[in-house]
């Protein structure tokens, strides 16, 4: 495979990583009418996330970070998302990528595969929150003065 021209001049050919196949599933879906297929609130909610009001603008409490006030928003009109508290936003297959950690083939095949949109979470009582991600384990001083004087 030659060399790509891109913007900052010759780059390499882009590979799978490793362990993964590089799998052109895109060339094959009509990405419009996928994204037409499973409208973006309906995908949101089918994830768990309860989104307010009507009608175009539609907002929710942000499945990617922590937080208590509604900072995640979802445009009816343009299907796009944003979260004005993280900072991440885009599209459908943007949003499935993001929650499931998935590839852009991964999310295709996610959508196109016959199964929901994304798994459906049990939804929380209100006024709960959110467990943390990752709980981490009690310190350990022996373990941290150990690692201190291997790094050092």
């Amino acid at each position: 495979m030659a060399a790509r021209q891109g913007r900052f001049g010759a780059q390499p050919p882009r590979s799978a990583a490793p362990g993964r196949r590089c799998v052109m599933v895109t060339a094959n879906v009509d990405i419009p009418a996928l994204k037409a297929r499973h409208p973006l609130v309906n995908v949101i909610e089918a994830s768990g996330v309860k989104l307010r009001g009507r009608g175009r603008v539609r907002q929710g409490v942000c499945p990617f970070h922590e937080e208590s006030e509604g900072s995640f928003t979802a445009y009816g009109d343009s299907q796009r998302w944003y979260c004005f508290g993280c900072g991440l936003g885009g599209d459908v297959l943007d949003f499935v990528q993001q929650l499931e950690g998935f590839t852009l083939p991964e999310a295709i095949a996610r959508l196109e595969g016959g199964h929901r949109p994304v798994p459906v979470a049990a939804p929380r009582p209100a006024g709960t929150r959110r467990p943390k991600s990752a709980a981490l384990p009690p310190r350990d001083p022996a373990l941290l003065t150990a690692a201190a004087r291997f790094y050092a």
